[in-house]
């Protein structure tokens, strides 16, 4: 009988040190760091998080989403590796301990809740998103971008969500954010918030919404400098409009205040040449030439204005049936070809490794007959696309 009471006994202690293990582990991960041992932490948090009486428990993830935290924070290579995007994990960790306990607090740990935590993981996961639109990795950027949003949700996660959607082509969700910032009138990112909202709608075709952004960023901008950034976009919409006139006015008022401002010309220019409008982005990227003949984008774009008029005006010669009205425009459209060639030497000469000016290089040496400066041409490119 004896015997049987000292099992039982045994058979107890063990399952009430079980029942206990959980939270020595979490006991442990709190000790290793206050002491500033993360790898030992992150072992005994994780050991936590397999025990029934701490894994669904707040307070754990609350101590997981600091281990990892700090880990993110860290310098530490093998904390690094320990716990690889180890921002990503902080903020499931807290998201998890807002939804079992959305008040719970730790007194002596920093942070002290869940949300506190976000806030530095917002800023952590904000970089990421950004790095990541660096290496063109938009759809994953996007992700990260929506978690630095919710982790919180400031002007700054706001613009960077939209920012991001806008990369990866999620124009609904660039619409949403977007119009958030303009409700807020911010100005932390200048116009480049509202430059890309006009151009979401545009490619919507909803001129309504497109000139409603054009004028709330005017007016939200008036007196400032960015105005005149603004003023080749708000150009552009009103080109796309068919308001012609209201282009010209704030484009010319924008030239006076600004009349060496390279980029305002030649970003005008480079949007009508898009918008096929070669005798107007002619004559704004004329400007820039005689301000700054040496340089690669106007030269380029000089070139680029006159290659893409020949392209137009050769698309429909196949559907002439006059010899003579045929012979006219393919004549007219070859010499406006010829008008390219000064401006795209140029720009190669200055920038010897672009491709889209070796590419309508070769078109141009194709059509005058210049087979010795066409052999190079298709060499340069042929090794730049090898190289690639």
């Amino acid at each position: 009988m004896k015997k049987i009471v000292l099992m039982l006994s045994l058979i107890g202690a063990m399952t009430w040190a079980n029942a206990q293990s959980g939270e020595k582990e979490l006991r442990n991960a709190y000790s290793h760091y206050g002491n500033g041992y993360y790898d030992k932490a992150l072992r005994s948090i994780k050991s936590a998080l397999q025990f029934e009486d701490t894994k669904n428990e707040a307070k754990t993830w609350l101590y997981y989403g600091n281990i990892a935290l700090q880990i993110s924070n860290s310098n530490n290579d093998y904390y690094k590796k320990m716990l690889p995007n180890a921002e990503m994990e902080a903020y499931n960790a807290y998201m998890q301990a807002l939804t079992l306990d959305p008040n719970v607090n730790v007194p002596n740990m920093k942070p002290q809740t869940p949300k506190q935590g976000l806030v530095f993981v917002s800023n952590m996961l904000y970089q990421k998103a950004y790095t990541m639109l660096t290496q063109q990795n938009m759809d994953s950027a996007v992700i990260v971008a929506e978690m630095a949003r919710k982790a919180n949700g400031n002007v700054n996660t706001v613009f960077m969500y939209g920012f991001a959607a806008f990369h990866a082509k999620q124009y609904d969700i660039t619409k949403k954010e977007f119009a958030i910032l303009m409700k807020n009138k911010y100005k932390g990112q200048g116009v480049l918030p509202y430059r890309l909202l006009a151009t979401v709608y545009q490619l919507d075709k909803d001129t309504a919404k497109t000139l409603q952004v054009v004028e709330e960023t005017l007016k939200m901008f008036e007196g400032d400098s960015n105005y005149y950034v603004f003023a080749s976009t708000a150009a552009i919409a009103y080109s796309w409009a068919g308001l012609e006139d209201k282009a010209t006015e704030i484009m010319e008022d924008a030239l006076n205040k600004n009349p060496n401002d390279i980029t305002m010309l030649v970003n005008y220019g480079s949007s009508l040449i898009e918008h096929h409008k070669y005798d107007e982005a002619e004559k704004y990227l004329q400007r820039a030439i005689e301000l700054e003949p040496n340089s690669y984008e106007v030269n380029y774009n000089m070139g680029s204005c006159y290659f893409n008029q020949y392209a137009d005006m050769s698309k429909g010669l196949g559907d002439i049936d006059d010899d003579n009205e045929y012979d006219r425009l393919k004549n007219a459209s070859e010499e406006v070809l010829k008008k390219s060639k000064p401006f795209l030497e140029k720009a190669q000469a200055i920038n010897g490794n672009d491709y889209n000016t070796l590419y309508m290089l070769r078109q141009v040496y194709t059509r005058t007959n210049e087979y010795d400066k066409l052999n190079e041409i298709n060499a340069k490119m042929k090794e730049l696309k090898e190289n690639n």
